[in-house]
């Protein structure tokens, strides 16, 4: 996909939502399952069972599949730069959902809370990620997946690469080089 057309598919993430924050904070009080979601990602998030306390953004308009593990040198290095970024992320209605490729709950969590990442997290081995609409298992760590809501692919690519586009789209600068 060219970086015109993510650029413009990002941008467009920008634009005031259509529902009311106050509506929406209304509804899910009285009701959770009430919360309306935006697509068919959200509909098979709202589902599944996430290692993490945290659950997915079920009214994001672009969804990130990051799919990476402790045990990936390469991962390590992106890691920090993803959870610096991903408030603003979450503000731009992006939501990022982490497939993690380690073996056990416990392996990821550890993970997750080395680098203090607050982003839904669910195992590459549960069988709910054939669930997730655009979701394609790819063994290649770090690998990212942008959706829309629907689930319609707009880049698939190493996670850096996918990232690195972020940025320059939305004029995020570039995360600092980390000290050895």
């Amino acid at each position: 996909m060219s970086k015109t057309i993510l650029s413009l598919l990002l941008a467009a993430c920008c634009l005031p939502a259509s529902l009311p924050a106050a509506h929406a904070a209304d509804a899910a009080k009285k009701d959770p399952a009430a919360v309306k979601c935006s697509g068919a990602v959200a509909e098979a998030l709202k589902d599944i069972p996430f290692i993490t306390e945290k659950k997915p953004n079920l009214k994001a308009k672009y969804y990130v599949y990051l799919m990476s593990a402790s045990w990936c040198a390469a991962c390590n290095v992106e890691m920090p730069h993803v959870v610096q970024e991903y408030k603003d992320m979450a503000k731009k209605k992006v939501e990022i959902v982490y497939v993690n490729g380690d073996k056990t709950p416990e392996e990821a969590t550890a993970f997750m809370k080395k680098y203090k990442a607050d982003f839904p997290c669910i195992l590459i081995a549960s069988q709910d990620t054939q669930k997730l609409p655009g979701f394609k298992r790819i063994m290649n760590f770090p690998w990212a997946i942008v959706v829309d809501a629907d689930g319609n692919v707009l880049q698939s690519a190493r996670a850096d690469k996918v990232f690195n586009d972020w940025r320059q789209t939305t004029g995020t600068p570039q995360p600092k080089k980390r000290k050895k």
